[in-house]
């Protein structure tokens, strides 16, 4: 769970370029980075301008063939600074998921959401377990005592 911790309980999001071919099937970075925003927005945890821990998504398309959709593929990783063993810094990514499929412009955003469903509650649930509140030495994602914490009789 630690992977998915950020002292913030934020992340930056960061959007890969399209390739060309992905802006004629109608699909834009603007719209990608729109999804994601959206969906990291309403999940409480996005940070714009922020450089710290960020979630980085990379759609690939193929070009697609006669009448058929374009093939693609969905990355999302992310992607936090850590030290090597050798005492270097860098980023890594520290969690994954993604998907592969083949569809328009508008099916691609669908899985796109799909995925970015499954981050914001991956990371949620790191926040509210007791393994990432102890690495950051906090209560929960708001600092509110759980019931089980509270003191009383």
């Amino acid at each position: 769970m630690e992977h998915l911790c950020t002292p913030e309980g934020k992340v930056g999001l960061l959007v890969e370029a399209l390739a060309g071919h992905a802006k004629q099937a109608g699909l834009t970075e603007e719209r990608v980075r729109d999804a994601a925003e959206i969906r990291l927005r309403a999940g409480r945890i996005y940070n714009p301008g922020y450089f710290g821990p960020s979630l980085y998504v990379q759609i690939t398309t193929l070009p697609p063939e006669r009448d058929h959709y374009p093939a693609y593929g969905i990355q999302l990783s992310f992607m936090r600074g850590v030290e090597t063993p050798a005492g270097f810094f860098t980023r890594a990514a520290t969690w994954n998921t993604g998907s592969i499929g083949q569809g328009g412009a508008d099916y691609i955003i669908g899985a796109l959401n799909a995925n970015l469903d499954r981050f914001v509650s991956a990371f949620l649930r790191a926040h509210d377990h007791p393994a990432c509140q102890a690495a950051l030495g906090s209560g929960t994602r708001d600092d509110t005592p759980r019931e089980d914490e509270a003191d009383g009789p």
